[in-house]
């Protein structure tokens, strides 16, 4: 099955498998990344806590709660089937290429930034839930720049 992901960072794949096989530690990573013109600072998680973060902000019995617990546990199985696939071929042989859910990075705690110090105003200073294709990421660092007061935060991996 010939893949849909062009022009990515390799290490970048390799972070989002990580995540993957190990989605059950709840392993988070700090990040900064830039896509087109934006910069969007937070936290790479797991598609599974992705999904369970958003369906958990929904109101109690809403069409779309049900619809990311049902996404997150689409993302569980997989993961499952990534890991027994990964474990089976090892390294190697392994092709993160083809799963589709490595197509993507997922963020909690995603801040839009327009500089270094100045975060884009969101209505609270909490984050928000990010997905982006893996292939529009320009540039990233292991940092995660989080502005609170116009005070850059950096936390660092």
């Amino acid at each position: 099955m010939p893949s849909m992901l062009l022009d990515y960072d390799p290490l970048l794949l390799q972070v989002a498998l990580f995540i993957l096989l190990n989605y059950d530690k709840g392993i988070d990573i700090p990040i900064t990344i830039s896509t087109g013109s934006m910069l969007i600072a937070g936290h790479l998680v797991s598609p599974i806590e992705y999904y369970q973060g958003l369906a958990a902000e929904q109101k109690q019995g809403s069409p779309m709660r049900l619809l990311f617990a049902q996404k997150a546990e689409e993302a569980q199985q997989q993961a499952k089937e990534i890991r027994e696939e990964y474990d089976k071929k090892g390294n190697n042989e392994f092709n993160p290429l083809d799963k589709p859910i490595l197509h993507f990075l997922y963020m909690r705690d995603a801040h839009f930034l327009l500089s270094a110090a100045f975060a884009f105003p969101l209505t609270s200073d909490e984050g928000f839930w990010w997905r982006c294709r893996l292939n529009t990421v320009t540039g990233f660092m292991w940092t995660a720049l989080i502005t609170k007061d116009a005070t850059a935060e950096v936390t660092q991996f």
